[in-house]
């Protein structure tokens, strides 16, 4: 299973995200928020990486976006 920023994830409804470790799901605006840059494959979008590795002090300014 992969990794949600909430229990209600999947990925129909989310984007994915490696930060740096391991790849999860969240919101494509949480994503961006945060400095997320989406990756292309084959010229088509496949995912995104965050610049820095997710802090916890990311998590609480996520959790307080929503």
């Amino acid at each position: 299973m992969i990794k949600t920023s909430d229990q209600w994830g999947t990925p129909w409804h989310n984007a994915t995200v490696f930060d740096g470790k391991e790849y999860r799901l969240m919101k494509r605006s949480q994503i961006e928020s945060i400095g997320g840059l989406l990756v292309y494959e084959k010229g088509r979008p496949s995912h995104y990486v965050l610049s820095r590795p997710l802090q916890v002090s990311d998590i609480y300014s996520l959790e307080e976006a929503a």
